[in-house]
């Protein structure tokens, strides 16, 4: 049993030293390689790696930064310009439903012209069927040249006609 605790032993100073720290015998203090344990994080070598790494990352965030002015300026555009975009769409759409409105009342007044017409020319249609054929009117002038109506007298004149017959009865 001894062995099998000095085997356990072992098996946790190695998983102590060892660089994971999920292990669970993880110890910051004993490993040296942790950035904490260096002390100095940079050595003088590895500052002007470090500080030209910074100055990329510096340049690099630089144009990151531009590059997003640049693109919240593009989308601020597009916004204003989608706005009066929108905005000329509904004067658009007013302006046309107005024309549409006036259109359709336009087009009410000719439907009620065009009613008015077609019962002008039923009315017309109707006084023209009531109006005699050819035929009928030659029948009718047949029967005035016999009948000569220039000729015929009124009551009045037979009246005269005989008063002044008789007239010339008492003068004779």
């Amino acid at each position: 049993m001894a062995l099998f605790d000095d085997k356990k032993k072992d098996s946790n100073e190695t998983s102590a030293h060892s660089p994971n720290p999920n292990n669970p015998g993880y110890n910051v203090q004993q490993n040296p390689q942790h950035p904490s344990q260096r002390g100095n994080l940079f050595k003088d070598s590895d500052s002007k790696l470090g500080m030209k790494q910074i100055s990329k990352l510096a340049e690099r965030l630089d144009n990151l930064e531009s590059k997003l002015r640049l693109i919240e300026n593009k989308v601020s555009l597009s916004n204003k310009k989608e706005g009066t975009m929108e905005d000329n769409f509904i004067g658009f759409k007013r302006d046309t439903l107005k024309r549409i409105m006036e259109i359709e009342s336009e087009i009410g007044k000719v439907r009620d012209s065009i009613d008015d017409l077609n019962e002008k020319l039923k009315q017309m249609i109707s006084e023209i069927k009531m109006k005699g054929s050819k035929a009928d009117m030659e029948t009718i002038k047949k029967y005035l040249d016999y009948w000569k109506p220039i000729e015929f007298t009124t009551r009045e004149t037979v009246r005269k006609m005989i008063d002044k017959a008789l007239e010339k009865k008492k003068r004779r």
